[in-house]
C-alpha cells in the first residue's frame, strides 16, 4: 500500500500532533509512506530529528518523492477542508478539526463532500458538519491520543527545580497560544482567563499564574512580543502585584509538558476556551491528574465525559461580526462566553478547598489514559479505515 500523508507534520501545533499521530497510525501498517509536509500559519517546526523519540527524523526520511512509477492507493490529508486535493491517490481522506463554532461553511460541506470520507476528532466537530448540510456517512469522528510523555529527562528535571524555586505555592496553570489581540476574538480567552483570575487573587500573595503561551513562532521576537502584551494585559488588570504571573514561552518536548502538568505548586488548569475541535492541553492535564476548569461544552467533552471536573457557567453567543471571513468562520455561527461571576466564585472555592477536585481529578486519570492510548486511537483508525481499504 503506497500511502500520502499530508499535512504540517513537523509543526509544533496542534494540528501538528494530529497529523504525527496519523502518520504513526499508516507506519504501524507496514506500508510505504510518503510524508508531504505544508506549514501551518506562523508555528514553528520541529527541526531536531531526534526530537519526539525520534519520530522528527522518520518523518524527515519519509519526505523523499517516490519514482514516477509508484502511483499512492491512499491519500490523508490533515488540513483545513477546502485545502484537500482529490487528486492525490485513488482513496483520499481528508482530516480535520474544522471549526470551533456551531456552523461552517458550504464550502468546507462541498469539500467534504468531493472526499472519498471525512474524519474529525470529536462528536462536537461532526456535528458541526452535519449542522452545516453533510451527509452524515460522509464523516466520522477518531479520537486523538494524548501527547504528553513521562520520562525524566534531563530537560524535565530543569523544568522541575525551576518551579521548585517559584515563590508561590498555590499556582494556576494557563496554556495555549493568544490567538488574537482583541479579548472579544481570542478562541482560548485568554485576556479574560488572566483579568478573572487577577481579580480573584488580588491580595493572595501565594497564588501564581503559570502562562505557557506564545503568539506566533516561538522566537526570540515572539517571546519579547508576547511578553510586552502579557505585561500590558497585567498592568491593565492587576491592582497590586499579585497575582504573581510566571510567563513560560518556548518549545517544550512531551515529557517537559507533562512536568507542567504533574508539578506540586500547579494546582489546576484553568481553560475557560470558547470552543474546541479537540483540546489537548485538556486531554493531557486529565491524563495527569490535575484539576480542570473548563465549560461543558466542544470537543473536550469526548473525554471529559469521564472526569467529574469543575465545569464553568456559559451562554451560546454569536461569532463577532469582525471575525466572520466567510473561510472558518461564517455569519450565524455561535461559540461561547464564560459567566464570569461562576467562574470566579468556582476559583474562590478551589483555593479553599482544592482536595476534592484534587482527588476526583486523580481518580480519573488512569481511565483517560487508557482510553485515549495511541494504540486505543490506532484501533479507531482501523475500524473507519476498514470500509475504504483493505488493512490486511
Amino acid at each position: 500500500m503506497n500511502v500520502i500523508i499530508r499535512g504540517p507534520l513537523l509543526s509544533v501545533t496542534g494540528y501538528g500532533c494530529h497529523a504525527r499521530q496519523v502518520f504513526q497510525w499508516a507506519k504501524s501498517k507496514g506500508w510505504n509512506v510518503q510524508a508531504s509536509i505544508v506549514p501551518w500559519g506562523m508555528c514553528t517546526f520541529w527541526i531536531d530529528k531526534d526530537a519526539e523519540d525520534g519520530l522528527i527524523g522518520e518523518i524527515m526520511e519519509a519526505t523523499s518523492p517516490w519514482p514516477p512509477s509508484i502511483k499512492a492507493d491512499l491519500s490523508l490529508q490533515i488540513q483545513l477542508p477546502d485545502e484537500w486535493d482529490t487528486s492525490l491517490a485513488k482513496v483520499n481522506i481528508g482530516v480535520t478539526a474544522g471549526v470551533e463554532s456551531d456552523k461552517c461553511s458550504e464550502a468546507w460541506v462541498e469539500a467534504c463532500g468531493k472526499m472519498d470520507h471525512v474524519i474529525v476528532p470529536s462528536n462536537f466537530s461532526r456535528s458541526t458538519f452535519l449542522q452545516s448540510g453533510l451527509n452524515p456517512q460522509q464523516i466520522s469522528s477518531v479520537p486523538e491520543s494524548f501527547t504528553c510523555g513521562f520520562e525524566r529527562t534531563s530537560a524535565r528535571n530543569e523544568l522541575d527545580l525551576a518551579l521548585d524555586h517559584l515563590p508561590t505555592d498555590f499556582n494556576f496553570l494557563v496554556f495555549g497560544q493568544i490567538t488574537a489581540h482583541n479579548p472579544e476574538t481570542d478562541r482560548k480567552n485568554t485576556f479574560y482567563n488572566l483579568k478573572w483570575l487577577c481579580e480573584v487573587f488580588s491580595g493572595d500573595e501565594n497564588v501564581g499564574v503559570v502562562l505557557k503561551t506564545n503568539m506566533g513562532r516561538m522566537t526570540v521576537m515572539d517571546r519579547r512580543q508576547t511578553s510586552m502584551m502579557v505585561s500590558r494585559v497585567i498592568s491593565e488588570v492587576r491592582k497590586g502585584p499579585y497575582p504573581k504571573i510566571y510567563l513560560n514561552h518556548g518549545l517544550m518536548d512531551k515529557h517537559e509538558i507533562a512536568g507542567l502538568f504533574q508539578h506540586k505548586k500547579v494546582k489546576a488548569l484553568v481553560a475557560p476556551t470558547r470552543g474546541e475541535g479537540w483540546g489537548l492541553p485538556i486531554l493531557d492535564a486529565a491524563v495527569n491528574g490535575l484539576p480542570i476548569f473548563a465549560p461543558k461544552y466542544s470537543g473536550h467533552m469526548d473525554f471529559m465525559k469521564k472526569v467529574k471536573f469543575l465545569d464553568l457557567k456559559y451562554r451560546e453567543i454569536p461569532i463577532p461580526e469582525q471575525m466572520c471571513d466567510g473561510r472558518i468562520w461564517v455569519k450565524g455561527g455561535n461559540w461561547i462566553d464564560i459567566e464570569e461571576a461562576h467562574f470566579k466564585s468556582r476559583l474562590k472555592k478551589f483555593r479553599k478547598a482544592p482536595e476534592m477536585p484534587t482527588k476526583w481529578a486523580e481518580e480519573a486519570a488512569q481511565d483517560v489514559k487508557e482510553s485515549f492510548r495511541l494504540e486505543e486511537v490506532f484501533l479507531e483508525y482501523d475500524k473507519v479505515m476498514g470500509k475504504f481499504i483493505d488493512l490486511t
